[in-house]
């Protein structure tokens, strides 16, 4: 099973970056937007006396900009594709927490 390419407008002027690990994500204000997606394959039974069954998975792609034109010509885009889609949340980040573990031990 694979995840579906990245939306065209995205690959054709480079305007968002996906998010593949934390490290990817902006640490300072951004632009986000989420596309949530399913995906469904049918798996054997376990022996020739059980039913298959259909397996489903969800998913979503998160992708990242900081220049707001881009964030808005993306939206857009998406919705052009579809004006009463319900697969994609956009966010203007304006502030990234700093999170710092910390361990305390207590004696007594």
């Amino acid at each position: 099973m694979s995840a579906p390419k990245t939306p065209w407008h995205f690959e054709k002027d480079h305007s968002l970056k996906k998010v593949e690990k934390a490290s990817d994500a902006p640490k300072t204000a951004h632009y986000a937007i989420f596309v949530f997606y399913t995906s469904s394959h049918t798996e054997p039974g376990y022996d020739r006396h059980e039913p298959s069954y259909t397996v489903t998975d969800n998913f979503c792609d998160h992708y990242v900009t900081t220049d707001e034109a881009k964030w808005k010509s993306a939206i857009a885009a998406l919705y052009a594709e579809d004006m009463n889609r319900k697969d994609v949340l956009a966010y203007a980040v304006s502030h990234v927490p700093t999170i710092a573990p910390q361990v305390v031990v207590s004696i007594g």
